[in-house]
């Protein structure tokens, strides 16, 4: 792939033409102009230092064919400058208002920086478009975590408050391991949030998994599952 020149290049390059082509037109123009007139028409030649009406035609002709070249020249640049600007700047207040599958389309006449920023531009809106989708992934997965835990304890404290369960050690422990766990999704949030802010130190600790799922299992033990079901069932629709 050619690489795009760079866009103070493309400026000098379009003013050296351009001002090249203005030189070139005044000069050589006027040789051409006068030779012929010198051979052709010698008496439309004016000898005193106003112009005479052949000559005022000439210079009005090389002013309209130099500012037409300059013309020409400056809607060529400004096109390859702002139109890629522009496209950036709609697709900014679409993703201002919210609209972030905006994407600036890209100028096959951009130049080099104009070019890049077109990319930049619609690489940043792609990975603000995905850490959205990703948030919202991830805010109605902590819902779910948090919802299951809090029917449970919501189940079993109402099974206890109308004497469906008999109150126990056992219980107590379960439902304090309910509270640990929900503890540990609080934890668990904070980390998260240090990681988007950048100030998480990660440290590694090895763990008995046996112990872990142990620890699960045993928050749904048989001695209350049958009547912690009919508590959460209760309960189940308030949270739908």
């Amino acid at each position: 792939m050619k690489p795009t020149p760079g866009l103070r290049r493309q400026i000098i390059q379009s003013l050296a033409v351009m001002a090249l082509g203005i030189i070139g037109l005044s000069v050589i123009g006027s040789y051409v102009f006068y030779g012929f007139a010198l051979t052709y028409l010698p008496d439309s030649i004016s000898d005193t230092l106003m112009p005479s009406r052949v000559e005022l035609i000439w210079i009005v002709c090389t002013i309209i064919a130099a500012l037409s070249l300059a013309v020409f020249v400056a809607m060529r640049l400004s096109r390859r400058l702002i139109t890629p600007l522009n496209s950036v700047a709609h697709s900014l207040r679409d993703v201002a208002e919210g609209k972030l599958d905006a994407r600036a389309p890209m100028d096959d006449r951009a130049m080099g920086e104009t070019a890049q920023l077109v990319r930049d531009f619609n690489a940043m809106a792609e990975r603000l478009q995905g850490m959205t989708r990703e948030r919202e992934f991830w805010n109605a997965a902590v819902a779910h975590e948090l919802r299951t835990p809090l029917t449970v304890l919501r189940g079993r404290l109402q099974g206890l408050a109308e004497g469906v369960f008999t109150p126990s050690s056992e219980l107590f422990e379960g439902l304090l391991r309910q509270v640990e766990g929900l503890g540990r999704l609080v934890e668990d949030l904070r980390v998260v949030s240090l990681k988007d802010s950048g100030h998480l130190e990660v440290q590694r600790i090895e763990v008995r998994l046996a112990e872990e799922l142990d620890s699960v299992l045993q928050a749904f033990a048989a001695p209350w599952r049958t009547g912690a079901f009919s508590c959460i069932r209760r309960w189940t629709p308030l949270y739908r």
